[in-house]
């Protein structure tokens, strides 16, 4: 009824003066605006050329295997607001193009009823965000998405010697059967914040992540991965036409990345300072973002120039690869910040993986399912957030401490170890204004918004 509605708009509207409005479009006029994420500030208004988009959006298909009908016709899922560059690129544009066929999420599809959607439409490419990534893994190792158990019951039979070990195809498709992505030949990811854990964690499922690395700022996507040209946890190689620098390099290489192509945007409505800071006169993009390229062109993303630490002695300190490394030696940790800015060493604010709650994603104090269980793997108690801060609980303090020993023995960290840390009371969350719309930590986020929650100092933990 809606789209017969939709269609009496235009009765109206004659022919000639449809060709009149199409004939005056002008390829480096703005189509439309997109906003920025707010991760370095304010969201920004972004003027997108009708060239930016359709030039685009052909690059990307030259790169990424999407299909085309009558034979293979693309099934996508659209969930992303479409004020964000990447839901209109990758679920209006391209599908646009290639004739796919796109179904639209509830409302709420940020709030699990995602899950719902991907089961009913069965997706042959999925485009996610690292929030629904991370939302999928929970639920799966918590149960109520029935993979870990399956896989668990397949393990259990074949050593008991109940029956022959099963095709792997047939195991891995029994999964993606539960995720609503059996159909599935593209499993991507764009914007920041994909951990090293949850691409191994899919990666056990035969769910390789292709990361794509871009900003609105570019029309969306600046580095694609795809099957022939991968490789695990870089962003992926410059889509055709594009070009990047890494500038401003001190060490191992490590600069900022600036962009160039006709990818890149006409700047910032209403604001030229902003837009003569962003795009230098030669045309390039200064993103802000730090990072490398390897010798295959392959884009390694290490984060934000404005998250660099400088410390007494003048050193940089990029913080995101010793808070991933803390994550990965110490499981039951959700976020760790690193802060040391003219500090003699680094402390470290970390939170637990707690539950949260269905509605508003406020955390709770209880601990998750796979926190407890990691608890009481090595003999611990707890059970609350509550249990564990303050240095309760002797052997999570000790957990921790080696975990932070395990990095501090590093040869590269000689001259800047972590000396002190502090489990928070209550974990980030967009709610609390700690995490930005898409669980990543904003880089303007001031620490002094932090420091009434720490106290004003950092417990050594005795050694």
């Amino acid at each position: 009824e809606w789209w017969e509605e939709f269609l009496t708009l235009g009765v109206n509207i004659s022919d000639e003066m449809l060709d009149k409005v199409i004939d005056s479009q002008k390829p480096n006029q703005c189509c439309m605006l997109a906003y920025t994420m707010g991760t370095t500030g304010p969201p920004k208004a972004v003027m997108l050329s009708h060239d930016n988009i359709t030039w685009t959006s052909a690059a990307v298909l030259q790169s990424l295997p999407y299909t085309y009908p009558p034979e293979n016709q693309e099934v996508l899922v659209s969930y992303l607001p479409l004020c964000l560059i990447n839901a209109q690129i990758f679920e209006i544009w391209i599908p646009v193009t290639i004739g796919a066929s796109i179904f639209f999420a509830e409302p709420n599809a940020m709030k699990g009823s995602l899950i719902n959607t991907l089961l009913e439409v069965r997706p042959t490419t999925f485009c996610g965000v690292p929030e629904v990534w991370e939302e999928m893994m929970r639920r799966m190792i918590q149960g109520s998405i029935h993979c870990a158990s399956y896989l668990l019951s397949i393990i259990l039979s074949y050593s008991m010697n109940l029956s022959s070990p099963p095709a792997p195809h047939l195991v891995y498709h029994k999964v993606h059967r539960n995720l609503g992505l059996d159909r599935c030949l593209q499993f991507l990811s764009v914007g920041s914040g994909l951990s090293k854990e949850i691409q191994d964690f899919f990666l056990s499922y035969d769910i390789i992540l292709m990361p794509i690395y871009g900003m609105t700022e570019c029309t969306g996507p600046h580095s694609v991965s795809y099957e022939k040209e991968f490789k695990l946890y870089s962003c992926g190689k410059a889509i055709m036409g594009s070009h990047n620098l890494v500038r401003n390099s001190e060490q191992e290489d490590i600069g900022e990345f600036y962009l160039w192509g006709r990818h890149l945007s006409m700047g910032y409505l209403n604001n030229e300072y902003k837009t003569k800071k962003a795009f230098d006169p030669k045309g390039w993009l200064h993103t802000g973002d730090m990072g490398t390229v390897d010798n295959e062109g392959f884009i390694h993303i290490i984060g934000r120039i404005e998250e660099v630490i400088i410390t007494k002695r003048g050193e940089k300190i990029f913080p995101v690869p010793i808070e991933n490394m803390l994550k990965e030696n110490i499981p039951i940790i959700h976020h760790a910040i690193i802060v040391g800015n003219q500090a003699k060493f680094l402390s470290v604010l970390l939170t637990l993986k707690c539950e949260t709650s269905s509605d508003t994603g406020e955390p709770h104090n209880t601990l998750t399912q796979e926190a407890i269980n990691f608890c009481r793997k090595n003999n611990s108690k707890s059970v609350k957030v509550t249990d564990i801060m303050n240095n309760q609980d002797p052997i999570i303090d000790a957990i921790i401490q080696k975990g932070i020993d395990a990095i501090n023995e590093q040869p590269e960290h000689e001259t800047h170890k972590i000396l002190k840390w502090k489990v928070l009371e209550k974990d980030f969350s967009i709610i609390g204004g700690e995490l930005g719309r898409w669980g990543s930590i904003p880089s303007f986020y001031e620490w002094s918004k932090l420091r009434p929650r720490v106290g004003m100092g950092l417990p050594v933990v005795p050694q």
